[in-house]
């Protein structure tokens, strides 16, 4: 069954991941440009949903859609810094900035989340620990996927050049493999009844 199950969520990641770079690539889509972000939010929406499935494991599955859904929208809510930077809700305005936008700092975020992860841990926060593990997933997942096309945003080094499809696979295997062996069981703890994300 872990077998079916992991093997389904990759292949699940790559039908998603895929398919939402041919839309967003659709050249009919290049005069709708609501229509074209919309698209692009989804699909960074539905691969940290399903990274935190993987994430999760078979065993949790049905108790962790939740966690899930919370985790996509949290990949999908990292592209609002795009009308903060541009100080505009215009679509044109926020898809033609001359800089990447704060939350698009891979290093910069990563570091917040892993401060406040230690914290969490550190003070017995277990909840704001498993949060913030699900952040880095949803992180991780959107700026990987933006990789694929602009490179990593390493402050203070700059960018890296476009990475390769097989490097952005291998970092969504490796960041649920972090969150596996982080989480230690909260995911499935998270069945008792007082136990809420939001």
């Amino acid at each position: 069954m872990p077998v079916l199950f992991y093997l389904g969520t990759i292949i699940f990641t790559v039908v998603v991941s895929t398919l939402g770079d041919q839309v967003v690539a659709h050249e009919y889509l290049g005069n709708f440009l609501w229509l074209r972000a919309a698209a692009d939010n989804v699909t960074h929406g539905l691969i940290g949903l399903i990274c935190w499935v993987a994430a999760c494991g078979p065993r949790c599955f049905p108790a962790s859609l939740r966690e899930s859904i919370l985790c996509g929208l949290i990949a999908c809510a990292l592209d609002v810094d795009h009308f903060v930077a541009a100080a505009s809700v215009k679509i044109e305005d926020a898809t033609r900035l001359r800089a990447r936008p704060f939350l698009h700092c891979t290093s910069i975020v990563i570091l917040a989340i892993l401060m406040v992860m230690l914290a969490a841990r550190l003070t017995g926060q277990l909840q704001l620990y498993h949060l913030t593990l699900m952040a880095s997933v949803a992180v991780t997942s959107h700026h990987l996927r933006d990789s694929l096309r602009r490179g990593l945003w390493l402050w203070p080094y700059g960018s890296t050049p476009p990475v390769k499809i097989g490097f952005y696979y291998a970092g969504l295997g490796c960041i649920i493999l972090v969150v596996i062996v982080g989480d230690t069981g909260l995911a499935c703890e998270k069945e008792e009844p007082n136990v809420s994300l939001v």
